[in-house]
């Protein structure tokens, strides 16, 4: 595939043309909100059942209460496990604010260590972008589009 990002200065303008970060964040927390007021406890929905019986810890749970929430978004929204060092990457691409916002995401919704090294998770990042837009980074960062992205509709 023929990438159409090749500086910095090209992923920057992805990030600036999709200035969806910020609205993600946003949703989730608006949504959160309305989850623990109205949930009490989670449902599994196309998650491992075995897995989710030991979960007792409040954080954990709210990890799966946002992915179940993103499940029934009308948007199309991306989940894309990358290796540490390629989210390294990614962050070094992006400038002061769409990083602390990556990072911001990152660290509240998928970045729970203890959950990683138990259950052996990859680490996370949601994007919601145009496939081209999504492909081109991928391919600039030399990621592949395999099983390692799950597309969430």
């Amino acid at each position: 595939m023929q990438s159409s990002i090749k500086t910095k200065k090209d992923l920057k303008k992805y990030f600036s043309k999709y200035k969806y970060f910020e609205k993600i964040k946003f949703k989730l927390e608006k949504e959160k909100n309305k989850l623990e007021d109205k949930y009490t406890t989670l449902r599994a929905t196309n998650f491992d059942e075995k897995i989710f019986s030991n979960f007792n810890n409040s954080k954990e749970k709210q990890i799966y209460k946002y992915l179940e929430l993103l499940e029934k978004q009308d948007n199309k929204l991306l989940i894309i496990k990358l290796e540490q060092d390629k989210i390294k990457d990614l962050i070094n691409y992006v400038d002061d604010i769409q990083r602390e916002v990556l990072i911001d995401i990152y660290i509240n919704f998928f970045s729970y260590s203890e959950i990683s090294k138990k259950y052996n998770f990859c680490e996370r990042y949601i994007y919601k972008l145009e496939d081209k837009a999504l492909l081109d980074i991928l391919d600039y960062l030399k990621v592949k589009k395999s099983d390692e992205i799950l597309t969430i509709f």
